[in-house]
């Protein structure tokens, strides 16, 4: 029911496919989709929370060690979050470093007709995936989904079958939880996106499903990480966070988070950190860096669930 949390913002704005994609690379960042904000002083600002200052993107992706996997954390229906996405993906692309790519967005379903469009990404259709276009409108990830089918070592399906989910929530009491903090963390992160329409205690079983997905998608990054490459998923910033996400069951190997932001009125970086379970936990534990992007009209999602 997590997908339910990541869900409520896939309304919205679309992405112009590209094309040539490894050919576009360049060092110079895309020209902005989201109308409000475009000249903030943060926008487009790659920030190093550890360090506490700016990076250059190209510079950052040059730095990045082979075997690491880079996480993009999404808003899902922000058109410049999938930009960057693209961005990143022509960068290491063009650079002959891009390893496995996986999506949030793919089921273990849909594998074998992934796998089976390999090398053939430009001329993948919707059809031909199996998109799942209800939850996921395939215009927002037609050119990394290509990209990746072209230029990755394999586009991997990190996300549980429609199937492995109905069993999974069917006996979500049987989840290996992190600890009771973590899974009360993320019940009261889903009653917040819901409005309060329900307790946290109610919650539980859909944080544990939440648990269940975050596992399942670091399972699949492990199967398929690429030691001498630059490995990249793409998911909502919930499991891109270090703290509360999918770096939670990777175990030893390496990542660097990056959570992708809308700028509001605040110039601080660090006032755009998500919350952390703890007071004391420090913003390196939360995620690596935060890239700043123009902000999208704002929706009363809670006006719309409470209207339904």
């Amino acid at each position: 029911m997590l997908s339910g949390l990541l869900l409520l913002t896939t309304a919205g704005c679309s992405q112009t496919p590209v094309t040539d994609t490894v050919n576009t690379a360049s060092a110079t960042l895309p020209s902005w989709q989201a109308p409000e904000r475009q000249l903030h002083p943060l926008v487009g600002t790659l920030y190093q929370l550890d360090a506490n200052q700016p990076i250059a993107p190209k510079a950052f992706l040059t730095q990045l060690p082979a075997g690491t996997w880079l996480l993009l954390g999404e808003q899902h229906d922000h058109p410049d979050h999938h930009q960057l996405q693209l961005w990143v993906l022509q960068q290491l692309a063009a650079e002959q470093r891009l390893g496995a790519v996986a999506m949030e967005m793919l089921n273990t379903a849909q594998q074998p007709a992934l796998d089976a469009q390999l090398k053939q990404g430009t001329l993948s259709t919707p059809q031909a995936l199996n998109w799942p276009e209800k939850a996921w409108p395939f215009a927002r990830y037609q050119g990394q989904v290509q990209l990746a089918l072209d230029q990755a070592s394999r586009l991997v399906a990190a996300d549980l079958s429609d199937a492995e989910k109905t069993a999974l929530r069917q006996n979500t009491a049987a989840v290996k939880e992190h600890s009771a903090a973590h899974t009360n963390y993320l019940a009261e992160l889903m009653v917040k996106s819901h409005c309060g329409m329900f307790t946290a205690e109610r919650a539980k079983p859909a944080a544990r499903m939440q648990i269940g997905r975050d596992q399942q998608m670091a399972k699949q990054m492990l199967a398929n990480s690429q030691a001498d490459k630059v490995n990249v998923l793409i998911a909502g910033a919930q499991h891109a966070r270090k703290d509360i996400g999918i770096p939670l069951w990777l175990g030893e190997q390496p990542v660097v988070s990056i959570l992708m932001v809308s700028v509001a009125e605040s110039t601080d970086p660090k006032d755009y950190l998500p919350q952390a379970i703890t007071a004391d936990t420090p913003a390196s534990a939360i995620a690596d860096l935060i890239w700043f992007v123009p902000a999208i009209p704002a929706v009363d999602y809670c006006a719309q669930l409470k209207s339904s």
